[in-house]
């Protein structure tokens, strides 16, 4: 590992030396795990990486799928009380990893969350906190920075540099130092005057101050990776981008892959620590971009963003495809699809063997009724024919769909 880490397209070599990794891959294993692709799986309905082939059994693969998240799933089940789906087998197979694993009978909190009552609300965060007080248990091994259980690289898709996979890092203070990409304020005495310099330069002396050891972390925990039966958690799913982070990580992680789900946010607290300064770090951070999209890094082309502008930014800026088009580009009207904003995690899916979990921000039938306000936090989204549109290609499992926006801020 390396204080200094360059981030690299690792798509075509992220399975390289990963062998070790495998669980029960025997020949028969593989080759009946593929055949039920072929065949049973087409049985069932599915939106995502997760493919079901039996009542009981589904296959996790994708682009992005690594061999690690069945590792740390095993990881965590023999060391933690908390029910994680049970790895059957896992092996890559032409630069793709496939993880067959238990089907958790039960649904999502996000699904369930309405039709329960305050008090069985209650006892679900009861459990959790219970849950994640035990994975806080975990002792880091000695001299253990950020990476994955095995010890190598992480996943964290909301990361715009993630490409997929980023780190391992000695320390922490070497992670903190890759997320701001370099940037340290006093190579910068020109910007002494900027808005929210002070800030950035609190951010900075915290992030390189001293760290106590890393804790696990799932990473991603929102309603829809906690299934439920009743008021019973019966299953944490999706571990992809887990590893040992600095202890706020795993509540502001949640955070801000809830900024489109408010109430989700206002709730974290009852089952994680919330670690207020920690957060303010991270907003920071977050607000250090150049402008929606891609292509300036934080140091050689800072612009502080405000909060208003930052938020929506958010959840626009870290998209696979962000291109400039116009309504023409869009389709004829009463030809064009509903219009759906599609974020997973704050990217676009990539090709169609990952589809998006869609959540509807609107749905109009025609052209000229693309209008209107779509209002996330405090921002309002607004589109209007006369302003240029922000064009999102979302591939979901039946169709390509458009979402078609533009940004607007007082």
């Amino acid at each position: 590992m390396s204080d200094t880490y360059i981030s690299v397209d690792n798509i075509a070599t992220q399975h390289i030396g990963t062998d070790h990794l495998a669980i029960n891959n025997g020949f028969f294993r593989r080759l009946l795990t593929l055949l039920a692709l072929k065949t049973t799986a087409r049985l069932y309905h599915y939106d995502g990486p997760c493919i079901p082939i039996s009542k009981n059994l589904i296959v996790k693969t994708g682009p992005f799928v690594h061999l690690t998240e069945g590792a740390t799933m095993q990881f965590v089940a023999t060391n933690t009380s908390i029910p994680v789906p049970r790895v059957h087998c896992s092996f890559v197979h032409r630069n793709r990893a496939y993880i067959v694993m238990d089907r958790i009978q039960g649904v999502s909190l996000a699904e369930a969350y309405k039709t329960l009552s305050d008090e069985d609300r209650n006892r679900i965060f009861a459990q959790l906190r219970s849950m994640f007080q035990d994975l806080r248990k975990l002792s880091a091994p000695p001299d253990v920075g950020v990476q994955s259980c095995v010890g190598g690289s992480l996943r964290d898709g909301r990361i715009p540099r993630c490409k997929p996979r980023f780190g391992p890092f000695d320390t922490i203070q070497a992670f903190h130092i890759w997320l701001r990409d370099g940037l340290h304020p006093g190579e910068h005495p020109d910007r002494e005057n900027d808005d929210g310099w002070e800030d950035i330069k609190k951010m900075v002396a915290k992030q390189d101050g001293p760290w106590p050891p890393p804790v696990f972390t799932h990473g991603d925990l929102n309603p829809f990776n906690i299934m439920v039966r009743g008021n019973k958690v019966v299953g944490i799913i999706d571990w992809e981008f887990s590893g040992w982070y600095p202890y706020y990580w795993e509540y502001t992680a949640a955070w801000y892959g809830s900024l489109t789900r408010q109430a989700w946010q206002e709730v974290l607290s009852k089952f994680l620590d919330a670690y207020p300064d920690e957060l303010e770090m991270e907003i920071t951070r977050q607000r250090c971009i150049s402008h929606v999209g891609f292509g300036n890094t934080i140091s050689s082309a800072f612009k502080y963003l405000p909060a208003a502008v930052f938020f929506a930014t958010y959840s626009l800026a870290n998209v696979s495809i962000l291109v400039q088009s116009s309504c023409d580009d869009f389709g004829h009207p009463g030809a064009a699809p509903p219009v759906w904003v599609a974020l997973d995690d704050g990217r676009v899916a990539e090709d169609t063997d990952e589809p998006l979990l869609i959540f509807n921000f609107g749905d109009y039938d025609a052209c000229e009724q693309v209008g209107g306000a779509f209002h996330i936090r405090d921002v309002d989204f607004l589109v209007d024919p006369a302003l240029d549109w922000v064009v999102l290609d979302v591939v979901t499992h039946t169709r390509n769909l458009r979402a078609v926006f533009a940004l607007w801020a007082d």
